[in-house]
């Protein structure tokens, strides 16, 4: 879906802005109560990036969820990450559910052989997958409603990046965590070497 100039894409996002609450739950299932709206709102923004970037047949959808994945990964609760890997272990996983791995999943899969917290992190993942698909329990306040409506009338009254053929523009992103999936990638593979 692209939202360049075309007004009839006005509703087809509006439509997802319904989705708010599922973001939310998901964001809510993972991330420490004073980070859920701040996850919330980074994976809309990183959801407007992606849409103007994707080609036209992309699932608004699968977007949507990838961003919710990466957003709340960044902002993860993880009690018992006492080491590095651990506290990367969640971006590498998003990435990975996204199919957006920056490099070879063999690093991630030894880490998680020998780990049992981040084991407990891959289920917590996928808690929030469910959380992401049932009725949400409530919906998100008021200001995130507004702050998303705003972001997307913004989104959509400028006009699309310019896209050259070896560079695509990366979605944005909200407070992303030392550098992102490709920055937890190589720590977790430096961290593996060290032992």
């Amino acid at each position: 879906m692209s939202v360049d100039a075309d007004p009839g894409e006005q509703p087809r996002l509006s439509k997802l802005i319904a989705r708010a609450p599922s973001v939310r739950e998901y964001c809510a299932e993972l991330s420490p109560a004073e980070l859920v709206d701040e996850a919330t709102l980074a994976a809309f923004v990183d959801f407007l990036g992606r849409v103007r970037a994707a080609p036209a047949a992309a699932d608004p959808d699968d977007l949507l969820r990838k961003s919710t994945r990466l957003a709340t990964a960044a902002r993860m609760w993880l009690p018992h990450a006492l080491e590095p890997a651990c506290r990367d272990t969640a971006e590498l996983l998003a990435a990975r559910a996204n199919g957006e791995l920056p490099y070879d999943e063999h690093a991630i899969s030894q880490h998680l052989e020998r780990c049992g917290d981040c084991k407990r992190t891959v289920q917590r993942l996928a808690q929030a997958e469910d959380a992401f698909i049932r009725a949400p329990a409530q919906p998100p306040p008021e200001e995130i409603r507004t702050a998303w409506l705003e972001l997307a009338s913004r989104d959509l009254a400028q006009p699309p990046p310019e896209i050259t053929k070896s560079e695509p523009p990366a979605p944005a992103r909200v407070r992303a965590r030392r550098g992102g999936p490709a920055g937890a990638a190589r720590r977790l593979a430096s961290s593996a070497r060290r032992r």
